[in-house]
């Protein structure tokens, strides 16, 4: 089956790159993580805005003095006494309050680079000053450099190609721009991808292949988040 014509979420991957509330019910329990340094929470927390709108539980955004930013419960986003609907209101007023590495409630994305924890709380970057999110919170997940590429969707160019084998000298599998692919496993700088089965009719010459991600620049491979 050829490529849809869906609408593709693309982030541009560049590394870079958690309050106490004065509400009981917006204090964060707390957790030890003395036997974790700050290089362990480098990488991209993903905050899965999907279960907290179904289950209209919540999320809270601290300011660095951990008193509360901002918070998300169910579908609606309370910023400074303020309320906006995540699925009604426009996309561009609500990256005014909240503005980070990937934000679109309309597809349930909400990713924020993460550059270490305070306390017990993830440090992390949002209209371009750092807040803090509570480690106890469980609609939130860190995730390393790696690990954030395996759980994205790479977006395959000219540049970075499917290619046979991991080598930037192996043939380029043909037609692989008209198939979507996942990640399935990392060697070293590249990234071994199968085609979604459940997208596509996948020939076998084209059923997998390797792309190249990184090289000593930093990251070379678009990600996208949904297709």
């Amino acid at each position: 089956m050829i490529k849809k014509l869906n609408i593709i979420l693309l982030v541009l991957l560049f590394c870079s790159s958690c309050s106490q509330p004065k509400k009981s019910e917006e204090k964060a329990e707390t957790i030890s993580n003395d036997t974790k340094s700050q290089s362990d929470y480098l990488g991209y927390l993903r905050v899965d805005l999907d279960k907290v709108m179904l289950y209209s539980d919540t999320i809270n955004i601290f300011n660095l003095d951990k008193s509360l930013y901002a918070g998300i419960k169910g579908d609606t986003l309370k910023v400074a006494g303020n309320k906006y609907n995540l699925m009604e209101d426009r996309r561009d007023t609500l990256r005014k309050h909240v503005s980070s590495y990937s934000f679109d409630p309309q597809y349930k994305i909400f990713i924020l680079e993460c550059e270490g924890a305070v306390d017990d709380f993830y440090r992390v970057r949002m209209n371009g000053v750092f807040k803090l999110i509570s480690m106890r919170n469980k609609y939130a997940k860190f995730e390393n450099l790696e690990d954030f590429v395996l759980s994205s969707m790479p977006d395959l160019s000219k540049v970075t190609p499917l290619r046979s084998e991991p080598n930037d000298t192996a043939s380029i599998v043909d037609g692989y721009d008209e198939f979507y692919y996942l990640p399935s496993k990392l060697q070293r700088d590249w990234l071994f991808l199968e085609c979604d089965k459940e997208y596509n009719d996948c020939p076998k010459e084209k059923e997998s292949g390797w792309v190249k991600w990184r090289d000593s620049t930093g990251v070379i491979i678009r990600l996208a988040q949904t297709y």
